[in-house]
C-alpha cells in the first residue's frame, strides 16, 4: 500500500521503472555495459513477473529454500530464452548496489517511507536519490507511478531496442 495515495504504485512502476531505472544506474557507473549486460539489467526481476509476486529482501528468507530455487530456475529460463549470461561476481555486485539504490529511493519517493523506515525495516542502507533518473529520461513526472498499460508499453519498447543492439531473439507478438 502506498502511503502517499492510499494505492500500490510500487507494483505497477516495478517492472519497468525500477529495471530501466537500475539499469541506467549501472549505465551510469558502468559506461562500457554492452547490450547483453543492459538486457539482462532490465530482465533482472522477470521471475517476478512471471510469479506475479516481488517478495521484497526481508521477507525472502522466510520464503525457503524451494521459493529461492524455483525465482533461480525462472531467472535461468529468462536468462536462456535471451541468450544472456549468467552473473559474474562483479557484475552481480554492481547490479546489486544500482537495485538497492533504486529500491531505497522508490520506498522513499513512490511509497512515501521515510529513509529511517528504510534503514530499519527493509534493511536497505543505500543512499536515496534525491532526483527522479527517469524524469528526464521519459519527459514524465518525478517519482510519478505509471499507469499499468503506459509501463508495460515503456518495458517493451526498451526490450526490444535491447534484444535489437544485443542481436537475440526478438520479443514482436505473436499475430
Amino acid at each position: 500500500m502506498n502511503k502517499k495515495n492510499g494505492f500500490n504504485a510500487f507494483s505497477s512502476r516495478r517492472y519497468s521503472t525500477v529495471d530501466n531505472t537500475t539499469g541506467k544506474l549501472w549505465r551510469a557507473a558502468t559506461p562500457s555495459l554492452s547490450p547483453l549486460d543492459e538486457l539482462r539489467e532490465l530482465l533482472h526481476d522477470a521471475e517476478e513477473g512471471l510469479l506475479g509476486f516481488d517478495a521484497i529482501s526481508v521477507i525472502k528468507p522466510f520464503l525457503g529454500d524451494a521459493f529461492r530455487a524455483l525465482t533461480q530456475r525462472l531467472e535461468h529460463m529468462v536468462f536462456l530464452r535471451y541468450g544472456l549470461p549468467a552473473w559474474d561476481e562483479k557484475s552481480h555486485a554492481a547490479h546489486k548496489k544500482a537495485d538497492r539504490l533504486a529500491a531505497a529511493s522508490e520506498a522513499v519517493h513512490v511509497a512515501g517511507w521515510s529513509a529511517e523506515e528504510v534503514r530499519r525495516t527493509l534493511k536497505i542502507r543505500a543512499a536515496i536519490l534525491p532526483e527522479d533518473p527517469l524524469a528526464r529520461y521519459y519527459d514524465c513526472a518525478p517519482w510519478e507511478p505509471w499507469p499499468p498499460a503506459l509501463a508495460c508499453e515503456r518495458f517493451l519498447r526498451e526490450l526490444e531496442r535491447l534484444t535489437e543492439s544485443a542481436g537475440t531473439a526478438s520479443v514482436k507478438p505473436a499475430p
